[in-house]
């Protein structure tokens, strides 16, 4: 029992710093692949730009806390639902978009953008509808700009300044938060399969993750301006929420391990649904472009 014990900490641990690495690695390769003009341009729709701050600050949390309440959801499964409700900017939107053929260079502005509101918004709006809970919203502030804006600020700094030094650490930044996304996932299900299988089996919370995300990606896309590749970017942009983000946030100010779980098994069922969605969504957009050219 006590080498049990020490294996499952073992794996807590090791998941929470590939967590922090991963976030931390894919925010500065956000800031080294992109230029501060690239960054504005897509931006200059601000129709769009609205559009996607309601989808992923207004509608996607309270969806979120639609579901917590129909599925009564214990307390830190609910809450930690409602942090993904509340991250949005991943950077894994740009792999989803590229596959699903929509706009990258309006993923990447979004994200970007979507990243720096959710340093503002999550320690706002978090206490308001989870009183009492044990992080203040000073420290949600301090580490999601620890682990946001600090990283991203030098990425850019270092595409600005030293571009040449951004190409050649790009592959590397790349491959570290690929590594740490595959040590974060082993981890957590080594340390918290036996959790994540409680939580299945005794409530409705994989109904609530499905929910999140096709619900997520349904308001994002239809929000979209009628250009396709445009709306497939405010979908994907919309429904998956900043996984990183939101476990490395649960990890600095919740001490209850149901929060962390809570995100990362709904993260899992987020990232298999959409990775589904863009590679058919993709596949019949190039078949219907060779037959239309045939």
């Amino acid at each position: 029992m006590v080498e049990i014990e020490a294996f499952t900490s073992l794996f807590q641990t090791t998941g929470y710093i590939a967590a922090i690495v991963f976030v931390l690695a894919s925010t500065f390769s956000a800031g080294i692949s992109l230029t501060i003009q690239q960054i504005l341009d897509p931006l200059h729709n601000i129709k769009l730009v609205l559009l996607a701050l309601v989808a992923n600050f207004i509608f996607v949390p309270a969806l979120a806390l639609v579901l917590l309440y129909v599925f009564s959801l214990p307390r830190p499964l609910a809450i930690g639902l409602f942090i993904l409700g509340t991250v949005a900017g991943s950077p894994f939107v740009l792999k989803l978009t590229q596959a699903a053929r929509g706009d990258v260079a309006l993923a990447a502005g979004l994200m970007i953008l979507l990243m720096v509101v959710t340093v503002i918004y999550l320690p706002v709006v978090l206490p308001i509808f989870f009183p009492g809970i044990e992080a203040s919203a000073w420290d949600l502030i301090r580490s999601t700009a620890e682990i946001i804006l600090i990283p991203l600020a030098l990425g850019l700094l270092v595409r600005t300044r030293y571009e040449e030094l951004a190409e050649e650490l790009r592959p590397f930044i790349n491959e570290v938060s690929n590594l740490a996304f595959l040590v974060l996932i082993i981890s957590y299900i080594l340390a918290y399969l036996p959790s994540m299988l409680r939580i299945i089996t005794e409530t409705y919370t994989l109904f609530a993750g499905v929910i999140l995300t096709i619900g997520s990606y349904a308001l994002g896309y239809f929000l979209g301006d009628p250009d396709r590749s445009h709306k497939q970017a405010l979908g994907f942009g919309t429904a998956q929420r900043n996984i990183s983000v939101a476990l490395a946030i649960a990890g600095l100010n919740f001490g209850d391990p149901y929060v962390t779980i809570m995100i990362f098994f709904i993260s899992i069922v987020a990232v298999i649904l959409l990775m589904f969605f863009a590679q058919e969504i993709g596949y019949h957009h190039k078949k219907g472009e060779e037959a239309h050219l045939g």
